[in-house]
């Protein structure tokens, strides 16, 4: 729990971008963990990354770690992983609870980046969509099939 509160307390991928390519949001409506991702996507590649919310603990420090996981990598490469692997954090540690906040910033990254997919990978300027129940993946802490 040590490490969360370290990310907890960092400010250094919290804030927005100037000029967003993909922006994404989410919302767990079980406790009002609310989580934008703004992200600068160049040639397919993860420039910056930056979010920015409200909510607990958990929710912020992984929005934190997901955004220092996810700089310099390809679009592709964050799409065929997992919210575990890109935050380097054990999320089925927690409890379940935990684990739907721990989650709300990789459905907001994933918003962002499967809205710009469907749109031929232009980006969008924002992405406003509610996380109601479950996650964007059916199962985001493994890899999918």
């Amino acid at each position: 729990m040590n490490r969360i509160a370290d990310y907890d307390r960092q400010s250094t991928w919290r804030g927005a971008l100037n000029r967003p390519t993909h922006l994404g949001f989410a919302r767990n409506p079980l406790c009002g963990d609310e989580v934008w991702v703004d992200l600068e996507v160049v040639v397919g590649a993860i420039r910056e990354a930056r979010f920015h919310g409200q909510g607990c603990v958990v929710s912020q420090a992984c929005a934190s770690m997901l955004c220092e996981g996810i700089e310099g990598k390809s679009v592709d490469e964050v799409l065929a992983s997992t919210a575990e692997n890109m935050m380097d954090f054990a999320i089925r540690e927690l409890t379940m609870n935990r684990q739907r906040c721990a989650l709300t910033a990789w459905d907001a990254l994933l918003r962002a980046l499967l809205a710009a997919n469907a749109n031929g990978e232009r980006g969008l300027p924002a992405c406003h969509v509610e996380t109601v129940g479950d996650s964007v993946s059916p199962d985001p802490v493994s890899k999918p099939p």
